[in-house]
């Protein structure tokens, strides 16, 4: 019988040592004390089960693992000793096919949307990365990393398919924080004819797929309070802010910085001024005073958005200078932001050139409308509604877990 995998403990008095593999670990007992192994070395072991230990009648040294001793902090030998670590990575597996099938089983079509693109999404607060286009005797031509594959999917709809998602990475450049990751996994799904309405309830249904399935086989890594079994509440944006911070969002527009100034002022922040985007001065609010307590009991709906806080959002029929926008909230963690779609091209291009006006006046990175994706609004999108939920931060609250680089086999 011959088994093989990396020698992790040796005593040489007994002749004892733990051999492993992706399965496990076993003990091996050398009947001869080998010379030249040491602990590191990935062998091939031949020889039989006494009980639970395994003699060694013969073995090969396949790898030698000097190397193994020479970087105790490095990133590859955590992931290699540290078995929390190993579980949580089998567990991202488990979760990304548990994703799959929810959609797979709703006769969704996932999408492998390019991540390489000509232009980047345009929202003020997210750096992308540059990169450069060769083509042979041509000038380079500058292209991105997406930071959401959101214009590509929105074609698609376009195109005629109606139940699409994508799984898969995003690049936001210097974003490194325990909720945040230069490069991360994203999920973005879509409906056509439907509206924001019909997404909240696919987060749900996603969040209890996910209970039901995984908790049982992942019950040693999963959360242990219940918090993601118990009912979702839905609350508007402007129900919080006024039981929190005592202002109506309906009284604020997009020129009322000396408004939200004050009512920084009132919350004891003394932090930003007239020149900040009334958007940079809700959220120093918001982020403050708000997201802190959202989600902590029950999961959490947070619906219905001053139109100047979304771009990609539809208007909301009654109440024209809100939006039809939603972000969920687990455990004060910002999960996903979905909203009923914007499809006119005339509205859709002007945000878009407002967003590249801020992105310039705060210094941002230079990127060139998606001119494409306005056409292909003016061939004509459905009614639709679509989200992007990050899957790191989903994972994070599954495993009561506090910073993403656990979630991550490499982190930066």
């Amino acid at each position: 019988m011959h088994i093989c995998g990396r020698l992790f403990r040796m005593d040489r008095t007994t002749r004892l040592g733990v051999l492993r593999d992706e399965s496990g670990e076993i003990t091996i007992s050398f009947r001869h004390m080998p010379d030249g192994i040491r602990e590191g070395d990935i062998l091939q072991v031949s020889g039989y089960f006494d009980q639970k230990t395994f003699v060694v009648e013969l073995f090969e040294r396949l790898v030698s693992g000097n190397y193994f001793h020479k970087d105790r902090d490095s990133r590859w030998r955590q992931l290699m000793m540290d078995e929390s670590q190993r579980e949580l990575i089998r567990f991202r597996s488990a979760f990304l096919k548990a994703i799959r099938e929810f959609f797979w089983e709703r006769d969704f079509i996932e999408i492998d949307a390019p991540a390489l693109v000509p232009a980047a999404g345009m929202e003020p607060h997210i750096e992308p990365f540059r990169t450069e286009l060769r083509m042979p005797e041509e000038s380079g031509t500058e292209f991105f990393l997406h930071t959401s594959p959101e214009f590509v999917m929105k074609k698609m709809l376009v195109a005629g398919y109606e139940k699409i998602f994508y799984l898969g990475h995003v690049f936001r450049n210097g974003e490194d924080a325990p909720l945040h990751s230069p490069e991360f996994t994203m999920l973005e799904w879509y409906r056509a004819y439907q509206d924001y309405n019909s997404i909240m309830k696919d987060c749900q249904q996603l969040v209890s797929c996910l209970e039901e399935n995984l908790q049982p086989n992942w019950s040693h890594i999963w959360r242990e309070d219940g918090l993601l079994a118990r009912q979702w509440e839905t609350r508007t944006l402007n129900e919080i802010m006024k039981s929190t911070c005592g202002f109506d969002l309906g009284d604020i527009g997009i020129d009322d910085h000396g408004k939200l100034i004050k009512i920084l002022r009132q919350n004891d922040i003394t932090e930003g001024d007239g020149s900040w985007p009334i958007e940079d001065l809700f959220f120093l609010l918001f982020l403050n005073r708000v997201e802190p307590k959202l989600g902590k009991s029950s999961p959490l709906i947070v619906r219905d958005y001053p139109v100047w806080m979304a771009s990609l959002a539809k208007r909301m029929q009654d109440r024209p200078n809100f939006v039809e926008r939603f972000e969920v909230y687990i455990d004060r963690v910002e999960l996903a932001n979905g909203f009923t779609e914007l499809n006119d091209p005339d509205e859709q291009l002007q945000r878009l050139e407002e967003e590249q006006r801020q992105r310039q006046d705060s210094g941002r990175t230079q990127i060139p409308i998606d001119r494409d994706f306005v056409e292909a609004l003016r061939v004509g999108m459905p009614p639709s509604a679509g989200i992007a939920l990050g899957v790191d931060r989903l994972m994070m609250v599954c495993c009561a877990e506090k910073t993403i680089s656990r979630l991550l086999p490499y982190d930066f």
